[in-house]
């Protein structure tokens, strides 16, 4: 594992924290619900294990293995870019990075980094900028998450603010504004 993605996992996790028991009865350490522990768990022949006795680096290579290399983050040349998928990635799971990046390239939304997403993502970029790239990636974030609250208040209201100010981070870091 690299440096970059060292960094990019420690700068996550300061948003996620420890053991979560917030979210209607899903658990969360480092991040990870029991569901995603249990999966890759199993995929790597691990023996199942409560997601409360995860440590810190199995987190980061769950992180690294499946949010980073599996949808092929590690392919996307501009680091800023990288790094708001990543965290993008991370908290949302699905490939939903991906598929933000390729709904705004217009190619199929399959939540696989291929050829023809590097193509169009150069493409894009030598048009309009990486920086417009990495702004388009974080607002389609927003609106995910916004919806996402629209769509069941109950549940995600109380993340509504957290979430708001991760975004306004994220801004601040990857767009590189004041």
């Amino acid at each position: 594992m690299d440096k970059e993605f060292n960094a990019l996992f420690a700068e996550t996790l300061g948003y996620e924290g420890g053991i979560d028991q917030t979210m209607d009865g899903v658990v969360s350490n480092f991040g990870l619900t029991q569901t995603a522990y249990d999966a890759y768990n199993s995929k790597n022949n691990l023996p199942p294990k409560d997601v409360k006795e995860a440590n810190w680096k199995e987190g980061r290579q769950i992180g690294y293995d499946e949010y980073y290399i599996a949808p092929k983050l590690d392919k996307v040349e501009d680091p800023n870019l990288r790094g708001a998928m990543f965290d993008f990635e991370y908290n949302s799971g699905g490939r939903r990075s991906v598929k933000a990046l390729q709904g705004i390239l217009g190619t199929k939304t399959d939540g696989i980094i291929g050829k023809k997403t590097l193509k169009a993502l150069k493409k894009y970029t030598d048009e309009n900028g990486s920086g417009a790239m990495v702004e388009a990636l974080i607002n389609e974030r927003e609106k995910y998450l916004t919806n996402l609250t629209i769509s069941n208040p109950q549940k995600y209201g109380k993340y509504l603010k957290g979430w708001a100010n991760r975004i306004q981070k994220q801004r601040t870091k990857y767009l590189q504004l004041p």
